[in-house]
């Protein structure tokens, strides 16, 4: 019995088990279902988007050709002309009135829904609406037609009546084009004026008014045929067209938000910048402190500990200023200090703050000027950095007993400056990809270039927002030119003291050219 009592429970608590799972299972296929129906929902908002630019592309050409109805009534007063012999005045004046007050209201319609939404994004009901408005004209229009020619038609002399038949498929083949992007609007005019046309000519009793009939009947045919091929294409035209505003539409709404993350990492960027450089001054005022030895000797080990920190330190305070210029860069939140200066004796400095490192790689720089004596009015800070970005490169890439030159020179499209190496050079699928942030070229186990890959974003946005540009040249194992140029409204004359003399550098050739 106990036995048995155990099995049930055992039972009890398997099928409870299966119960849960089944369960689980149940509400899992629910979310299943709930994402399709998600999808689906979305997906049929897509569509009734395209369907409503769809429609909306019908609506402005049927009301771009609103003013084209106008022919009717000069094609009514041609017809008025040719049987004013055989219809009274009165009757010819009453329907050339039903005419003109059908083709004005048309035209005023438009007009006025035009001056009603002019800013504001029709819905598809609208849409609608104002479509089947076009329909109910051109139907009216149509019957203004029809009701003349079957009440005075078949009244009409055998040529009279061919010359108007002739006349109203002109009419009818010059709407083709106007009002064939909708079918109700076309069908609207094209069935109450055709049906008149022949129904005026077979019960006309010359002998030719059944063949007459006939024929129309055959061109109304054709017409049909030409009609729906028409709308087809430009229903496709404008269907496709709906999908292309609707994906352009959601590529600017994407690359918003793209550009708002951009935007918000950089503003992050900046902040963690700013909060990084004061503890960081912290550590470089206290390590110079120890440096100096202000609050007593420290052993020749602490020291040096303490020489390390104040070096590792000031590259940290360069990588965090590096940082922080490329979020104002990238922030729009750039200024710049505008003066006048010579960027010979701005090239003259930086080579000199380079001498330690260039003897101790065993490179020669070369400067070269051309057209001496003209100065540039710009953030000489700004300038002076994106120099110093262009050079440290060249000394990074650049191997033992290489070469680095300074091209300074003057044209007609301003200040330019080109900073040559004979180094490992870069690839050119590559040359873009390195003017991006944090982007290091070569392999990082076997490099020795320093730096967080910013210093080519770094000289790109400064010289842009100079109204300058950047442009890099490179062959793979042959080295790299990188010029900057700055437009020639920033150029401007110096005047008084010699800007060309070199300062006394083993390691600096100084070739001026006329």
């Amino acid at each position: 019995m106990a036995f048995r009592r155990r099995r049930l429970f055992i039972g009890v608590v398997m099928s409870a088990f299966s119960i849960l799972e089944r369960l689980r299972a149940a509400f899992a296929v629910g979310d299943v279902r709930s994402d399709y129906g998600q999808e689906r929902r979305i997906d049929h908002a897509r569509r009734l988007d395209v369907t409503t630019r769809m429609r909306r592309g019908q609506l402005d050409l049927l009301d771009a050709a609103a003013k084209t109805i106008f022919g009717n009534f000069f094609a009514g007063i041609v017809v008025a002309f040719i049987i004013r012999h055989e219809v009274t005045p009165v009757v010819l004046a009453v329907w050339l009135a039903g005419l003109a007050v059908v083709s004005w209201g048309l035209f005023a319609r438009v007009k006025w829904h035009k001056k009603q939404n002019t800013s504001e994004r029709l819905s598809l009901d609208v849409i609608t609406h104002r479509l089947n408005e076009h329909a109910v004209f051109a139907a009216a229009l149509g019957l203004v037609w029809g009701v003349f020619i079957v009440c005075f038609g078949p009244t009409l002399s055998s040529g009279s009546l061919v010359i108007v038949s002739l006349i109203v498929i002109g009419c009818i083949s010059g709407t083709l084009s106007a009002i064939g992007p909708s079918l109700p609007v076309f069908f609207g005019f094209f069935l109450t004026t055709l049906t008149a046309l022949i129904y005026a000519n077979f019960i006309q009793a010359s002998p030719n008014g059944r063949l007459y009939a006939f024929l129309i009947a055959l061109y109304g045919i054709a017409l049909v045929v030409n009609v729906l091929t028409f709308n087809r294409s430009v229903l496709s035209a404008l269907r496709q067209r709906a999908k292309n505003e609707l994906l352009a539409d959601s590529l600017a709404v994407a690359e918003a938000a793209t550009e708002a993350a951009m935007r918000s990492k950089w503003v992050s960027f900046a902040h963690l910048s700013h909060e990084l450089r004061t503890p960081m001054n912290a550590v470089l005022g206290f390590s110079d402190m120890m440096r100096q030895q202000m609050f007593g000797a420290l052993s020749p080990r602490y020291l040096d500990y303490a020489q390390s920190i104040h070096s590792s330190g000031n590259e940290a305070l360069a990588l965090i200023d590096s940082i922080l210029e490329v979020s104002r860069a990238r922030t729009g939140e750039m200024t710049l200090a505008e003066s006048r200066f010579d960027p010979v004796i701005l090239a003259h400095e930086l080579v000199r703050e380079f001498t330690t490192a260039a003897t101790e790689a065993g490179i020669i720089i070369n400067i070269n000027i051309r057209h001496p004596g003209t100065g540039l009015y710009a953030d000489r800070t700004k300038i002076r950095q994106v120099l110093h970005n262009l050079i440290s490169n060249a000394l990074n890439y650049t191997c033992a007993g290489g070469r680095i030159t300074l091209d300074l020179s003057y044209a007609n499209e301003g200040f330019c400056l080109t900073v040559t190496d004979t180094g490992v050079g870069i690839a050119a699928d590559e040359i873009a990809f390195c003017q991006e942030p944090f982007v290091r070229l070569g392999d990082p186990l076997i490099s020795r270039a320093n730096g967080a890959g910013l210093g080519l974003p770094i000289a790109k946005h400064l010289l842009e927002a100079h109204g300058g540009s950047l442009s890099i040249e490179s062959r793979l194992g042959h080295g790299t030119s990188v010029t900057f140029l700055l437009p020639a409204s920033r150029c401007v004359p110096l005047m008084g003291e010699d800007h060309n003399a070199a300062p006394e550098l083993p390691f600096l050739r100084l070739v001026n050219r006329d």
